[in-house]
């Protein structure tokens, strides 16, 4: 019983460190600097007056 306790234990890590490796891959999207300064210009044009 154990020792199917351990392959199970083993498998799940196995699983989990995978799943690490792949979101790790993954570029990302934006980086903070880029949404931020996205974030900034969106506010500035909401505020600024056309009439």
């Amino acid at each position: 019983m154990a020792v199917s306790a351990f392959f199970i234990h083993r498998r799940t890590v196995d699983h989990v460190l995978h799943r690490i490796v792949e979101i790790r891959r993954v570029p990302p999207a934006l980086t903070t600097d880029e949404a931020n300064s996205d974030d900034k210009s969106r506010v500035i044009s909401s505020l600024s007056f056309n009439p």
